[in-house]
């Protein structure tokens, strides 16, 4: 490759001429070609001249020719000085271009040896890695299937584990569900026995203080017992002195007397505070009537301004469905005479065409006429049905029947 390189820049720089390389200090190159290198390669017997220089120098003696005869000489046998460096120089190419080509054909053939050799090395290489590949492949396949068997033994492990953890976890928190269940049990147990405990420690206390409460109220009793023993015996010597005359009555009267007007006071003064009282509460109570009648009637007034919505509402549903039912049986009649029509074009179609035009004719505004009729029936009926729902159902005090709303095609609405 580089002596193909090598010769690709010779060629180069014999394509700029011999001017060009005089003028950049290159040895001058054959213009001629390869017939000059030939012509070179067949005058290298002539190693100081060359033919054409012996050929003016015999013919052309300079003693016999004139001045511009010898400028011409010259000047070609400087020509011919220059040409045969040009062959020289042409004779030296083409060697090194012979040298060259042998090597270029050669190196093919080292190429084809080197290419034999590197295809022999892949295709070792090539045999090597397959086997290899194939080697690991089979690897891959039985760690594989060691690896799947693997998983499913271990699958079917963590399954019985799972489970035997499942079972354990469901028996350890039921253990401990009962262990709460009882704890609860003996808190509450022990609760209980606090409380008994601090009961029975207040009874206790409260025994002794009632032990120590009833001695000291019995000696009070007692006391007071005596007292009220000699206070009654004073009482009941007073009344046998009464009884046998004894005593003075005029003390007794004082006191009877006080106790009377004290009596009649007191009872004046609770009839009245009774009377006050009273006057107070009839006055409350028929504030309390005027604002319940006032309450009851604005209620009623709500009921009857809602009831009366309702109803408008109804009859609205009422008239826009009877509504609706008018225009689909309108269109089911008109749907009805455009096939009647239909029907009658195709039987004119097939009879004689004499009386077409009269039978269409006759045949429309008959079919028109009925229609007229029907609608304008189904009209008055559906209208007079309606009439005397409205004039019952306002005329009607009470809540709305069923039967009513069954003739209106309302659906019926609980009442609020």
């Amino acid at each position: 490759m580089e002596n193909w390189g090598r010769s690709c820049r010779l060629g180069a720089a014999d394509s700029r001429g011999p001017l060009q390389a005089k003028n950049r200090n290159e040895p001058p190159r054959c213009p001629e070609g390869p017939d000059a290198c030939k012509f070179a390669q067949k005058s290298s017997s002539s190693p100081s001249e060359s033919p054409y220089l012996t050929v003016l120098n015999e013919y052309f003696n300079t003693t016999t020719l004139t001045m511009l005869e010898n400028m011409v000489k010259t000047r070609t046998v400087t020509a011919l000085k220059v040409l045969n460096i040009y062959i020289r120089e042409a004779r030296i190419r083409c060697k090194k271009l012979v040298q060259e080509s042998r090597l270029l054909q050669e190196e093919p053939f080292q190429v084809e040896r080197e290419s034999k050799c590197l295809l022999t090395y892949l295709n070792k290489t090539n045999d090597h890695f397959r086997r290899k590949h194939e080697e690991l492949w089979e690897d891959y396949v039985q760690q594989l299937e060691a690896i799947g068997q693997r998983r499913q033994e271990l699958a079917s492990r963590f399954a019985t584990q799972t489970a035997d953890l499942q079972a354990q976890l469901f028996q350890r928190k039921k253990i401990l569900y009962d262990l709460k269940q009882q704890l609860l049990a003996m808190r509450d147990i022990s609760q209980l026995k606090k409380t008994q405990e601090m009961t029975l420690l207040e009874l206790q206390t409260n025994i002794k203080k009632v032990e120590s409460e009833t001695t000291i109220k019995d000696q009070e009793a007692h006391f007071q017992f005596l007292k009220q023993k000699t206070l009654l015996e004073k009482q009941l010597s007073d009344l046998d002195k009464l009884q046998k005359g004894e005593t003075k009555t005029r003390e007794l009267k004082r006191k009877a007397k006080a106790w009377e007007l004290i009596v009649q006071r007191g009872h004046r003064d609770v009839s009245l505070g009774f009377r006050k009282e009273n006057q107070q509460q009839l006055e409350r109570l028929y504030q309390l009537c005027q604002e319940f009648k006032q309450l009851a009637d604005t209620t009623r007034q709500l009921n009857r301004q809602r009831q009366h919505r309702k109803e408008e509402r109804w009859y609205q549903e009422g008239l826009t469905r009877g509504w609706q039912q008018l225009q689909a049986r309108h269109n089911l009649l008109t749907r009805k005479w455009h096939i009647e029509v239909f029907h009658h074009e195709k039987f004119r179609k097939h009879r004689r065409p004499v009386n077409l035009n009269n039978l269409v004719t006759s045949l429309g505004e008959s079919s028109q006429q009925i229609q007229g009729d029907l609608y304008q029936k189904q009209i008055d009926i559906f209208l007079q049905s309606w009439v005397t729902t409205l004039s019952v159902v306002l005329s009607h005090s009470g809540p709305i029947s069923y039967e009513t709303f069954i003739i209106m095609g309302i659906p019926r609405r609980p009442q609020q």
